[in-house]
Order: structure tokens, then C-alpha cells, then sequence
């Protein structure tokens, strides 16, 4: 399936989201050349949720990120933990913390 068949196939839907969800996500796996659901995971084990509009798969970027969900998500993951982050700012905090405490010793000693 291409990106333009999809889009057009999709676009045409009236129903309600809900009567269309599966086909449309095994459409997108088409789409991306990889496995359905059920072909990737017959026993039903994994469970994700994930948004896409129909509008945005012919864009080179959206289906680049479609196929990393799909073939490399470690591709997606943050350049940076969370921890990580947090740990260099509290590092900074404590150093602005210690300037501070450093020049209200100066003032008290000189006042």
C-alpha cells in the first residue's frame, strides 16, 4: 500500500473510530512494510497505544518515526534521560546555592 492509497482509502471512512481502529493501524503496517499486530504478536502479550493522523503519512519525517516505532525504537528514545537532566540542574542549583551562601558570609563579616 502507498502512502496515497492510504490516504485516499482513509480519508473516504465515515464510521465511527472505533468500528475501524484495527483495519486502519494493519493498513498503516502495510503501509510500512512491517508485521500486524497479530502477525508480530500472535499471543496478544503487548499492548501500545500510539496516534497518527491520516494526513500526515506522506510526510517523510512522520514515516520515519512510524518505521523507527516499528524496526529501531531505540532510534526514538530521548537523546538525554529525565534523570539525567535532573541531575545536572540540581548540580547547578548547588552551585548557585553555595555562591550565594559564600557572599552572605562576605556581607555578615564586613557588616
Amino acid at each position: 500500500m502507498t502512502p496515497a492509497e492510504f490516504k485516499l482509502k482513509w480519508s473516504r471512512f465515515q464510521s465511527k473510530e472505533t468500528s475501524g481502529y484495527a483495519e486502519h493501524f494493519n493498513d498503516l503496517c502495510v503501509l510500512l512494510g512491517q508485521p500486524t499486530p497479530a502477525e508480530a504478536d500472535p499471543n496478544g502479550t503487548v499492548q501500545e497505544k500510539d496516534e497518527l493522523t491520516n494526513a500526515a503519512v506522506d510526510q517523510p519525517e512522520k514515516l520515519h518515526v512510524l518505521r523507527a516505532m516499528f524496526g529501531n525504537p531505540d532510534e526514538l528514545q530521548p537523546r538525554h534521560a529525565t534523570a539525567e537532566i535532573i541531575e545536572k540542574l540540581a548540580a547547578k542549583i548547588a552551585e548557585v546555592a553555595k555562591s550565594l551562601q559564600k557572599c552572605e558570609s562576605v556581607e555578615i563579616a564586613v557588616g
